[in-house]
């Protein structure tokens, strides 16, 4: 498992962490995660299944279940939507006063105080959803409407 999986599922204090595994065996209880071709010291530390039970046990976590996780689909409200750069917006979820920037296809079909959902994408809030017909919105024929 992941260093950086321990401090978000189980709660565990970063910095503490760190100096607590650096105290454990390298190679037996942890070691780093080779990605690509990116240097050793840029690449993430993961546990083994001891080192995760002796880390669990120095932070005092006495069940292996992880803390319970947000869901990872929220209802929000755009705030704005009028960025020069068109693939974002800003909103606020619902029962949250912080407003969260959100990446969008296109942020023109939306309007402030329409209601959407959006999707935590690793650590991107992502909204999916086309409200209106881009192709209708921005039609630049003048043909008059079919009765």
């Amino acid at each position: 498992m992941r260093e950086s999986d321990l401090v978000r599922l189980y709660g565990l204090p970063k910095e503490e962490l760190r100096e607590y595994r650096l105290t454990l065996v390298r190679g037996v209880d942890w070691d780093k995660e080779k990605v690509g071709d990116k240097p050793e010291k840029l690449c993430p530390v993961i546990f083994s299944p001891s080192g995760k039970a002796k880390v669990l046990e120095k932070f005092g976590v006495k069940e292996a279940k992880p803390a319970e996780i947000d869901p990872t689909t929220f209802k929000a409200k755009v705030v704005r939507c009028d960025f020069p750069n068109r693939r974002l917006m800003t909103a606020l979820i619902e029962g949250k006063g912080t407003p969260i920037t959100v990446q969008t296809y296109d942020s023109r079909l939306f309007y402030r105080g329409a209601e959407i959902v959006v999707q935590m994408k690793g650590s991107a809030f992502f909204c999916s959803q086309r409200p209106v017909s881009a192709q209708r919105l921005f039609s630049t024929s003048n043909k008059p409407n079919p009765k």
